[in-house]
């Protein structure tokens, strides 16, 4: 990829939300409150196809916006990110 990924998410009532990402090892990313009810991560990832999913508050949340999206495994979806 060429610069840092940044991923966008409104939660105005969450107190914690973070990114889990295939690209980094599902490693929680915390995300940054931006404004309004907007949270942001920003993470380098490498090209390919990344899935992700979003953590508000200790619960999954599938991220809606994502133009694709594919099961878990678990019976929830993750969204997907090309990288290329």
């Amino acid at each position: 990829g060429t610069g840092p990924t940044t991923f966008w998410l409104r939660a105005p009532k969450a107190a914690t939300v973070s990114l889990l990402c295939s690209g980094n090892q599902w490693i929680p990313l915390e995300m940054a409150r931006v404004g309004a009810g907007w949270w942001r991560a920003r993470t380098s990832l490498p090209a390919g196809t990344h899935e992700y999913v979003f953590v508000v508050d200790g619960a999954l949340l599938t991220p809606n916006a994502a133009d694709v999206q594919v099961s878990d495994g678990f019976g929830g979806k993750n969204g997907v990110v090309e990288i290329r």
